[in-house]
């Protein structure tokens, strides 16, 4: 089982909250935050939970939920890669099916669906750079999937958000097992599964394409 490393230092609740990583300050406005120390030296943030969800940061990126303030940015994100991947390629999302896709994500949040939705962000800037999801199922279990913007790929932050994801899912949802299904030439996701600590099983070819099933046990 996954457990946080870390011990509440102070909670704030102000307008502005400043995170402090690396020693830069970073503004982030209403939101109601938990600093904590990480043992051993270093600082993390911690975000309490909200009406929609809780954001974790590890110091590098923030996971929260994506809002309506993400809209522009998201639909802006999106590629060739990204529509190829989640099988909608050769069309592409209105900024209007990006609305849509929002508001239920909040929705979801809210009223604690299935569907949780995160935004992907530097914690230094507060940046979109892309997302990460989880399908909860009810025997525990989780289907899995992210997404990063051309711009900021290659650069591990896929990697940082899931174990992200996964901590919180872990610790609040109760899930105890986490599926990702990533075609076989998709090295780049499938490095991100490796990197968050899941196992590469077999190939599923039940499905219109075929894909690796790869799993995470905690």
């Amino acid at each position: 089982m996954i457990t946080p490393q870390w011990t509440i230092a102070h909670k704030v609740s102000l307008h502005f909250v400043r995170y402090i990583v690396d020693g830069v300050g970073v503004d982030i406005d209403n939101r109601e935050t938990t600093r904590l120390r990480i043992p051993g030296g270093g600082w993390d943030v911690k975000e309490a939970d909200s009406e929609l969800g809780t954001s974790l940061s590890d110091g590098v990126v923030l996971v929260d939920a994506l809002t309506v303030r993400d809209v522009d940015a998201h639909w802006a994100g999106e590629d060739e890669e990204q529509a190829r991947r989640f099988g909608w390629y050769p069309r592409r999302s209105t900024i209007e099916q990006v609305r849509t896709f929002v508001l239920e994500t909040e929705r979801q949040w809210r009223e604690s669906g299935p569907r949780r939705t995160w935004a992907i962000r530097s914690a230094l800037t507060g940046a979109l750079l892309g997302g990460c999801e989880a399908r909860l199922s009810g025997d525990r279990s989780a289907d899995v999937s992210w997404w990063i913007f051309p711009a900021h790929r290659g650069c591990g932050f896929a990697s940082r958000a899931v174990r992200l994801m996964v901590r919180y899912a872990v610790d609040t949802l109760a899930v105890r097992r986490f599926v990702a299904f990533i075609e076989p030439d998709n090295l780049a996701s499938r490095g991100v599964a490796r990197n968050a600590g899941f196992a590469e099983l077999e190939l599923d070819t039940t499905g219109d394409r075929p894909v690796l099933r790869h799993e995470l046990v905690c």
